[in-house]
């Protein structure tokens, strides 16, 4: 019996008319990140940094009010900072309201809080009210970016969804799984300086995975390697990098228990098998 294996491959931007205006340099771009908690605003910032035009949108308006004052609740190193500069700027502002940002966005980036219930489960009401939104709103040609951690096939639901909404006469949006790998501490440093992109994309035939690329491709230039499969390898790899991380937190601990009751050096020990 043959293994099942996904398709991975090595993605490199494709230059567009907007690029060669400008001498070679990435093009800007209209991009829209739903949820303001730490995935949403993190990337919403780090996405502005990059040089794009970003609306942060969020329900609820009294964060927003607050990040429009570049007042940031969420304690992580150079994420006020980042969003004072880049709301300066004007490449990042925020709303409350749907119908400012969502049917100008060439990129939707869907970043809701998706938390785990008390059997296991993923609540996925959030997910399913941006869907709503978005097969409202959503411009035919644009790229629905889903940062949200989610269960393997969401991202084939949401594009059916979307699918069914649209005429027949229009192409529905793309939907793409781009997982996200942020450390609560690291989080800024960690999406400008990653060590992979990961993109799921399941029709290659589109533009869409393409257009992604153009939004991180200052990163790219910079030597980051950009991988492509299907989204629903994507998708599990992002939940295998969470347990996997999860792993070996627990193992680290057990070794330090050890050390401690033998006398030996944790952090010394952490050296001699490579973990940081």
């Amino acid at each position: 019996m043959k293994s099942a294996t996904a398709s991975i491959r090595v993605l490199r931007p494709t230059p567009t008319t907007a690029d060669a205006k400008q001498g070679g340099r990435s093009a800007t771009l209209r991009i829209t990140v739903i949820g303001m908690g730490y995935v949403g605003l993190v990337t919403a910032a780090c996405l502005a940094k990059l040089g794009h035009h970003v609306i942060g949108l969020d329900a609820d308006e009294e964060k927003v009010a607050a990040l429009q004052r570049a007042e940031v609740s969420i304690h992580e190193a150079g994420l006020s900072e980042l969003v004072a500069e880049q709301s300066a700027l004007g490449h990042l502002r925020f709303t409350s309201e749907p119908d400012e940002a969502i049917p100008q966005a060439s990129l939707i980036f869907i970043a809701v809080g998706t938390p785990s219930l008390a059997n296991g489960a993923t609540q996925m009401h959030a997910v399913d009210e941006v869907v709503a939104l978005l097969c409202s709103l959503a411009p035919s040609r644009s790229v629905i970016v889903i940062k949200s951690t989610v269960p393997v096939g969401t991202a084939r639901r949401v594009q059916a969804a979307l699918r069914a909404s649209t005429s027949a006469q229009q192409q529905p949006p793309q939907v793409l799984s781009n997982p996200e790998f942020l450390r609560e501490g690291s989080a800024v440093e960690d999406f400008m300086k990653p060590d992979r992109i990961l993109i799921g994309c399941d029709d290659p035939s589109t533009a869409a995975a393409p257009t992604l690329m153009q939004v991180y491709e200052p990163l790219i230039r910079g030597g980051v390697p950009a991988l492509t499969m299907d989204t629903p390898s994507a998708e599990l790899a992002q939940c295998a990098a969470d347990a996997m991380l999860a792993a070996r937190i627990g193992f680290v601990n057990e070794i330090s228990a050890l050390a401690q009751a033998t006398g030996a050096d944790i952090e010394r020990v952490c050296e001699g098998i490579a973990v940081p």
